[in-house]
């Protein structure tokens, strides 16, 4: 299974290649997933769950934001929505850096980014279960003390999270 996207002139399209059975080389018909503009649609990133279901996290605009925001969809392996456009965090800020998306081994996910909303980049993750239900909120990682843009994070054996 493969992301990729086509860029066309003003809009920037999604699209899912989902795994056909019988099929010898594995790639089957494009999905489209996004059918509106996402003009600032950028920093695209994927992780696959225990199910084969993928998630897709992205920094760019929300149909209900209509700003740049963290936004996510969850994909079944054939390639349907099973989570539509959905925003990840409640905050207005729009400058956003170093997004990062993680399974962790119950299937709950886990977004991480760095944004602005205290005039200093701070990181924050958020961690949704398999339905997108939200586990934790907007938790900050860091301080304005020590202010970080980007990071590294992965889920160990006893699935604690390590950023």
């Amino acid at each position: 299974m493969s992301t990729f996207t086509r860029i066309l002139p003003f809009f920037v399209l999604l699209f899912f290649t989902a795994q056909v059975s019988g099929d010898p080389i594995g790639w089957g018909e494009d999905v489209q997933l996004t059918n509106y503009s996402l003009q600032a649609f950028y920093d695209l990133k994927s992780a696959q769950d225990s199910q084969g279901n993928i998630y897709i996290v992205w920094l760019g605009s929300c149909p209900a934001a209509g700003y740049v925001q963290v936004c996510y969809m969850k994909i079944s392996p054939n390639g349907k929505k099973l989570i539509v456009d959905t925003r990840v965090t409640d905050s207005n800020t729009v400058d956003y850096y170093g997004l990062d998306v993680i399974v962790d081994y119950q299937d709950n996910i886990i977004f991480l980014w760095s944004d602005y909303r205290q005039y200093y980049p701070i990181i924050y993750y958020t961690k949704k279960d398999a339905t997108g239900q939200t586990l934790i909120g907007d938790m900050n990682v860091t301080t304005p003390f020590n202010q970080a843009r980007y990071h590294t994070a992965a889920v160990d054996s006893q699935d604690n999270l390590n950023i």
